[in-house]
């Protein structure tokens, strides 16, 4: 699999578009928990971060992990994506994000979920908001 290259999305836009892809929250993401779907967010961002050129040590220090627990992320990723389909269509999502992309979509979203004109009647309010 070979990713194009895009306009890189930056760390907060990733981690926020992966969370929120699997169901969890940046917070989760950014820790130190080994949920799988926290895990499993964590990895495909770092997978994105070190495809688009960050090298494992700079990755794991914005992280707080150690660089190898990224090379093995890495490693991992690479080895499940050609049976994994939810992971590869993470990735995927991942690298086509552009800057800006995710968290101007989740403000807005988030807008007009707490106006109730915009929401509409039929449209019930959100009790996950991100921002």
């Amino acid at each position: 699999m070979t990713l194009e290259p895009t306009p890189p999305a930056g760390k907060t836009e990733l981690v926020a578009c992966a969370a929120w892809t699997l169901g969890t929250t940046p917070r989760d993401v950014l820790g130190k928990s080994r949920f799988q779907a926290h895990v499993r967010a964590r990895w495909a961002v770092w997978f994105v971060l070190h495809q688009r050129g960050c090298p494992y040590a700079a990755i794991g220090r914005s992280f707080g992990h150690h660089h190898t627990s990224v090379m093995h992320a890495v490693r991992e990723v690479r080895r499940r994506l050609p049976s994994d389909p939810s992971l590869e269509g993470l990735v995927l999502r991942l690298a086509a994000l552009r800057d800006g992309d995710f968290l101007e979509q989740q403000r807005a979203h988030a807008c007009k979920q707490r106006i109730p004109m915009l929401r509409g009647a039929t449209q019930p309010k959100d009790d996950f908001l991100w921002d």
